[in-house]
């Protein structure tokens, strides 16, 4: 089955929670979460651990589905793969 979703770098001026609440409204099945450093952090891959269990009961009180991730730096010490990242799949994220 296919299924619809948008970036949240689209609700940039809001916080997850708020693009969640209205992209259910509109009938969307998920999000693209993004994590852009300075532009749109509705996913900070600093302190994810801390905020997993908060981004998907955001999910879950909405009914949505994280579809995908657009993860942008603009330090390159962070583009540097790391082993950190590799946990990302405990929140239904796949790092590509």
């Amino acid at each position: 089955m296919i299924k619809f979703g948008v970036n949240t770098v689209l609700f940039k001026t809001v916080d997850f929670a708020t693009a969640a609440k209205y992209l259910k409204k509109a009938g969307y099945d998920g999000v693209g979460i993004c994590a852009l450093r300075g532009m749109v952090e509705h996913f900070n891959t600093d302190t994810w651990k801390q905020d997993k269990n908060d981004l998907k009961a955001i999910m879950s009180d909405n009914g949505l589905e994280f579809l995908s991730s657009e993860i942008g730096v603009h330090d390159p010490e962070r583009l540097k793969f790391d082993n950190k990242h590799r946990d990302f799949s405990k929140i239904g994220l796949l790092l590509l």
